[in-house]
């Protein structure tokens, strides 16, 4: 298992989670998720390569959806994840989709508020 997602399992593992954790766990979920979306579609890159566009896309979504709230809410993290979807495209793969979901659903449900 990788760095990643182990980090990833242990947050899941967790029945409380601070905002930032959660964050971070979007992070991980959308760059496991897009490893496998992109390893079935685009054999020629390296898990580098992948992980290099995921992150870009990430930090460009989070930055445009999230810089101006210093702790986001559960909408405001929803709402970022509605974009992510859309500009990763999960869609195209259902079953991902919906595993991916279930990840990210389960990270928001068990987010603390102040």
């Amino acid at each position: 298992m990788t760095d990643l997602k182990e980090s990833l399992v242990t947050k899941l593992q967790q029945d409380r989670l601070a905002p930032p954790d959660v964050l971070e766990g979007i992070e991980q979920c959308f760059v496991l998720t897009h490893r496998s979306f992109l390893s079935k579609r685009r054999p020629e890159l390296t898990i580098q390569e992948i992980d290099d566009l995921s992150r870009d896309l990430l930090e460009t979504v989070l930055d445009e959806e999230l810089k101006s709230l210093p702790r986001p809410s559960e909408t405001a993290l929803r709402d970022a994840v509605v974009t992510l979807d859309e500009r990763f495209g999960f869609v195209a793969d259902p079953d991902l989709q919906a595993e991916h979901e279930t990840v990210i659903n389960t990270l928001i449900g068990r987010m603390t508020t102040p």
